[in-house]
C-alpha cells in the first residue's frame, strides 16, 4: 500500500491517526480507534467529512 491508495484520519475524541485505504472506506460502516476505542460512523455524510479532512491534512503537508 502506498500513500496514493490510502489516507490518514484522526480520531475525533483523542486525535490518534489511523491510515485507511479507499477500499476500506467503501466497505466499512464503522471505524474504531485503536487507542481509545471511540467508534466513528461511516455514513455518507461522515465519509464526505472524512475525505475533506484527509485532503486538508494532505494540503498542509505539501
Amino acid at each position: 500500500m502506498d500513500d496514493s491508495d490510502s489516507f490518514e484520519i484522526q480520531c475525533q475524541k483523542c486525535g490518534t491517526p489511523e491510515r485507511l485505504t479507499f477500499s476500506e472506506m467503501e466497505t466499512r460502516e464503522l471505524i474504531q480507534c485503536t487507542r481509545c476505542g471511540a467508534i466513528r460512523g461511516m455514513g455518507k455524510d461522515n465519509v464526505l467529512e472524512t475525505c475533506r479532512e484527509a485532503a486538508k491534512t494532505t494540503r498542509q503537508r505539501l
